[in-house]
């Protein structure tokens, strides 16, 4: 999973809410433990990636800090993985990821061809205070989700 991405000014209409501790990540939460992404921002380890995401993205994310941001990241993350994995098992192509994971319930946003990635839509509400929680919701049941606050 790459990452949680506000779609603020110019990309989308999302408030941006500013973490309540800016701090890098230090340690590379669980999720992310086998990751190897040579081509990723800096140095192509895990912490560099979860710091390049952080730094990018969650400074608008209205979370606690980097490890609940990072942690919210797996936890979405985690059911929608299982699926495709399922999915990629089976022999499938980007296409079926996709529609195994629209099959299981959650709304793909838009897919990358060429890099071979699922966006699925996300809501946070802003009542619950920088702390999350961010939850899997299609957009136009964003009201619903995330209560009329949501960003």
């Amino acid at each position: 999973m790459h990452g949680l991405w506000p779609e603020t000014p110019p990309y989308g209409t999302s408030a941006c809410v500013a973490p309540l501790d800016a701090t890098p990540p230090v340690d590379v939460v669980p999720c992310y433990a086998n990751l190897s992404c040579p081509n990723c921002a800096d140095d192509g380890s895990a912490l560099g990636f979860e710091t390049h995401e952080f730094g990018k993205h969650g400074n608008c994310a209205g979370v606690a800090n980097a490890t609940n941001y990072l942690d919210q990241v797996c936890s979405l993350a985690a059911q929608p993985l299982a699926v495709m994995a399922r999915a990629r098992a089976a022999g499938g192509d980007l296409d079926a990821l996709a529609s195994a994971v629209a099959a299981a319930g959650y709304e793909v946003f838009s897919t990358n061809a060429a890099t071979g990635e699922l966006y699925l839509s996300a809501c946070s509400n802003r009542d619950y205070k920088a702390v999350g929680p961010w939850v899997l919701a299609p957009v136009a049941g964003f009201d619903v989700a995330c209560g009329s606050g949501q960003a």
